[in-house]
């Protein structure tokens, strides 16, 4: 029999339990450990003066153009760090835990925005609601940006806690200076005019099933958060979505409205500007369950933090670029993580793909994401122009996209009349998608080859959209997964991801593949991972292979396979693969990978524990119901464990380590 060369370098179980940022989800260290210190407070004494409608009225090419940019908050600095305030709790294992207590006097939602943002490896920071009705986290270092910038999301409360976690192997210094505070809305006890459930009553829920087609194109679109800490200190509200590029290599490019950007309205994106993207908030999946409204708000546990200005062009007739077609192409600066289940849209640059009819999908009002029927009535030079036959836009639909009936995006919207939604003249104006490509350089980095860029008219291209969930990946003779140079052949799914993560919901298999040296990649799939002969990971390099589902498209959800996941070497395959750590040799054809395997699973309570390997100091065994309630902790270490009675349900189990945590999910029946 021939030796098996099995690689783990990284491997992470984790179980969804609370919002976060990450695609790993977990409480914070502080509920585990059942802290109750009194944690020093922070009262933010503010007035919101500014909240309300910011309206200006243009002249397009003969035609007048509603453009609404309505101030939904107000930033107010602060000066606040772990090392100026906060309590700081040492644990009897040597870890330790920073917390503060942030107070405000106005508003609906607070959000924090960081000036200094840095994480350690190990280290990991929450966010939740005093109440701790609404949680954020953990983020880790994965979230450090080489800016340092970093906003959090919006949280509906008035009382929130930022806390830190320092585990005591962990020496690194973290940097967590909060720059401002951003309140948003009127106040708890006054109905905000703007926000969840304010948009007018013909706004129609994306997730309707009769909208079903558009199940694709409706996980692109996401509520923008802007905030300008540099420019007005102001918060606002519009709608982009993500786009798809030639080398379909997974950036994350985000088309909006260039008029979103323009604070001082002069035409162009100057560096202060450029600067408040850092701390923009884009948050995907802020919808209805179903058709019906819900009572209860969605969460907006699915943001990303910052942005880059790629390019765009103005739509004012005085400005120095004459008129333009009012698109901006944003990067966000990371990839939707996978638990997100976003898509990255398809588009066309031939003006003769504007069909008579398609749909707009936006957060009118900063409300959740809705769709509306639009009938094409005119097109003139930069813009598309239609009426809303059924739904219509309002004050934060601004860069929305629009589709024709083929599910491409046309353009995205640059005014309406906003305020007759739901009358029988609601009408739309988007900024063409073909003028943006042919005469305002959207091409530059939708096509990097250059072979189908400008050309007023010429080399048209239609694409279509990508998952970012495969069902299967399948690799061969590929010299560089991750800066998608010199790939060979990619098998079905023809597709690169720019920062090397490929996500499956089945399996991987990888023949005469190279990681090359200063790179990393990551493979995840739901099943299997099959590294065939020719597989070569060089010294230097970083691979990592993990048994982890993903979200597949728009009806499947999370779940696993009956089977226990496993990672598979080719029997055939003796090459020694060198990486930065060490090599685990391992005889046979399969090999489970899972840290901590619960069987059986579903159960009645009674279980036992499995562990790949118990190298670490062990501290307890926390088991939590799914809305965090610990009903067993034990520090001593065992490999079966019997619940009481437990009620039906799922629960999380963590084994706690002095250097880590490992946790599953399992249900009782």
């Amino acid at each position: 029999m021939k030796k098996i060369i099995l690689l783990i370098i990284s491997i992470f179980i984790t179980a969804p339990l609370c919002v976060c940022q990450t695609s790993k989800k977990e409480l914070p260290t502080s509920f585990l450990y059942n802290l109750s210190t009194r944690v020093e407070q922070y009262n933010l004494n503010a007035q919101l003066t500014r909240v309300g409608n910011e309206t200006r009225t243009e002249v397009i090419e003969g035609d007048t153009l509603d453009f609404s940019d309505p101030i939904i908050g107000e930033l107010f600095s602060v000066y606040i760090n772990k090392n100026n305030t906060g309590t700081w709790t040492a644990m009897d294992n040597g870890d330790s835990i920073w917390q503060l207590q942030i107070n405000s006097t106005a508003g609906n939602y607070m959000m924090l925005l960081f000036d200094n943002f840095y994480i350690p490896r190990g280290a990991k920071l929450f966010v939740y609601a005093t109440d701790k009705s609404q949680t954020y986290g953990p983020f880790t270092d994965e979230n450090n940006y080489p800016s340092r910038k970093f906003s959090i999301a919006p949280l509906k409360t008035n009382s929130l806690i930022i806390e830190y976690y320092k585990p005591f192997y962990v020496r690194e210094q973290a940097a967590l200076n909060i720059r401002s505070v951003g309140l948003i809305g009127n106040s708890l006890e006054q109905k905000s005019y703007d926000g969840f459930g304010t948009s007018d009553p013909c706004m129609i829920n994306a997730m309707c099933p009769e909208y079903a087609d558009w199940c694709n194109q409706r996980r692109s679109v996401a509520l923008q958060i802007m905030v300008f800490p540099n420019s007005d200190s102001t918060a606002r509200r519009a709608s982009g979505s993500l786009l798809t590029n030639e080398k379909r290599d997974g950036k994350p490019f985000l088309l909006t409205a260039f008029h979103c950007l323009d604070r001082n309205n002069d035409g162009e994106i100057d560096q202060s500007e450029k600067d408040d993207l850092e701390y923009w908030v884009f948050v995907f999946n802020y919808q209805s369950p179903n058709c019906s409204n819900p009572i209860i708000e969605p969460s907006y546990e699915y943001f990303i933090s910052g942005a880059v200005f790629l390019r765009g062009r103005s739509y004012y007739p005085q400005s120095p670029y004459k008129t333009g077609s009012d698109y901006a192409l944003l990067q966000l600066k990371r990839k939707p993580p996978k638990n997100y289940n976003v898509y990255y849209n398809g588009w066309s640059n031939d003006a003769d793909d504007i069909t008579e009819t398609g749909v707009g999908i936006h957060h009118p009002q900063r409300d959740i994401k809705k769709i509306a029927v639009w009938e094409k009535i005119a097109s003139a030079n930069i813009a598309w122009r239609g009426r809303f036959t059924e739904g219509g836009i309002q004050e934060g639909s601004s860069g929305s996209p629009l589709f024709n009936s083929s599910g491409y995006v046309m353009g995205q919207l640059m005014s309406g009349n906003v305020f007759n939604a739901c009358g029988k003249k609601s009408r739309g104006t988007y900024g063409r998608f073909d003028k943006s490509w042919h005469n305002y350089g959207l091409h530059y980095e939708l096509n990097p080859s250059g072979t189908n860029s400008g050309g007023n008219g010429v080399n048209l291209i239609s694409m279509s959209g990508d998952e970012t969930c495969k069902q299967n990946w399948h690799f061969n003779n590929c010299d560089d997964l991750h800066t998608s140079a010199n790939v060979g052949v990619v098998l079905t799914p023809s597709i690169r991801q720019y920062d090397g993560v490929y996500n499956a919901k089945d399996f991987i298999t990888a023949k005469n593949t190279t990681i090359q040296s200063g790179t990393k990649v990551v493979f995840e799939a739901g099943n299997k991972i099959v590294l065939k002969p020719g597989f070569h990971a060089k010294a230097g390099s970083t691979f990592i292979a993990k048994i982890d589902d993903c979200e597949l498209g728009c009806y499947n959800g999370k779940g696993r396979s009956e089977d226990e996941p496993k990672m598979v070497f080719s029997n055939s395959d003796s090459e020694i693969i060198k990486t930065n750590v060490n090599n685990i040799n391992a005889i046979g054809n399969d090999a489970v990978i899972r840290e901590l395997t619960i069987y059986p699973n579903p159960n009645n309570g009674t279980f036992s524990i499995k562990l790949s390997n118990k190298n670490s100091e062990f501290v307890k065994i926390t088991i939590t119901d799914i809305g965090g309630t610990i009903i067993y902790n034990t520090d001593t270490f065992t490999e079966r464990v019997q619940l009481s009675n437990p009620p039906a349900g799922i629960y999380i189990i963590s084994l706690i380590f002095k250097d880590k945590v490992l946790t599953s999910k399992f249900a009782v029946l």
